[in-house]
């Protein structure tokens, strides 16, 4: 999920890696330099109830990009979120320095 954390007032990428909730990832998103459609977020593993320090230790990075607004959008969709966006993340110490994998 993609939402606003209100503790500092970034939006932030979170998404459960088991059914119960144990372990999630969790990153607050940059947008990416000289880029309209693409945030980048650098991630780390939670347990359930834990939040994000700086000095919790980062596990990869996640590149979420937005697919281009249509061209002749109905009023009704301006400003509406995309029904599905692009992920691709980059695992430390498995993937090559900035090669991007597709979940």
């Amino acid at each position: 999920r993609i939402y606003k954390d209100i503790t500092v007032n970034r939006l932030a990428y979170e998404e459960l890696l088991d059914e119960d909730g144990e372990e999630r990832l969790h990153g607050w998103l940059d947008p990416a330099l000289r880029e309209t459609t693409v945030w980048i977020a650098s991630l780390t593993v939670l347990a359930q109830g834990k939040l994000p320090t700086i000095s919790t230790p980062l596990v990869g990075r996640i590149r979420i990009t937005l697919p281009l607004a249509e061209p002749h959008a109905s009023d009704a969709e301006v400003g509406a979120m995309p029904a599905s966006m692009q992920t691709e993340i980059c695992v430390f110490g498995e993937d090559a320095n900035n090669s991007w994998q597709a979940p």
